[in-house]
């Protein structure tokens, strides 16, 4: 009876968690989409202040008729790029997946057929990220100070995996304030020039 009561109290764990993995990794790919929407709509116009303003600009900038034209297809190819990675679509898969798994954990049902349905919802999205798994145990762990269990056994949030969160955060707005800040020393350069 106990070892029937631990594999529920298991495959409750497993889909918990799972559920809650998906979350996070549905949470990074709608940052990923609003991100490069947004990136893409700010050199988009970037490029055509760069045409109306092209005087202003091939005073201090030699080769400037070549970096319009090399901006401009930038701007094309990271859009087929962005549109290629699905980022929306993807997210919507998660959200499908841990809608799932929140009905099943809530649904009366013993361990082995629990089991079975939550193999038969996996099998149709996608898997997560190692970086999913510990953005999630940081922040229930670290940030909420929540205790995680699987099968009776308590997580833990390792060194490893603090260092993989702040890591992949710190390189992720690092490259977002770098992409935003180009167009604007780009375009600062010739005015700081005039002035200095």
């Amino acid at each position: 009876m106990s070892e029937l009561c631990s594999e529920e109290n298991y495959v409750q764990d497993k889909i918990w968690i799972t559920s809650r993995v998906r979350m996070m990794a549905e949470k990074r790919l709608l940052r990923y989409n609003n991100w490069s929407l947004f990136l893409l709509a700010y050199y988009s116009v970037f490029t055509v202040i760069l045409s109306i303003f092209n005087e202003y600009f091939k005073s201090f900038y030699i080769y400037f008729d070549g970096i319009t034209v090399a901006a401009s297809v930038a701007v094309l190819v990271a859009s087929l790029v962005v549109g290629g990675f699905r980022f929306e679509r993807t997210a919507s898969l998660y959200r499908d997946c841990y809608l799932s798994l929140q009905r099943l954990y809530e649904d009366e049902g013993d361990g082995r057929s629990k089991q079975k349905l939550y193999a038969d919802i996996l099998v149709v999205c996608p898997n997560h990220s190692n970086g999913d798994y510990h953005d999630f145990l940081f922040t229930q762990i670290v940030l909420e100070g929540k205790e995680v269990t699987s099968n009776g056994k308590q997580l833990d949030c390792t060194r490893y995996m603090k260092f993989s969160y702040f890591s992949r955060r710190a390189f992720f707005w690092t490259l977002i304030g770098i992409l935003v800040l180009i167009p604007l020393a780009f375009a600062a350069s010739p005015l700081a020039a005039k002035c200095a």
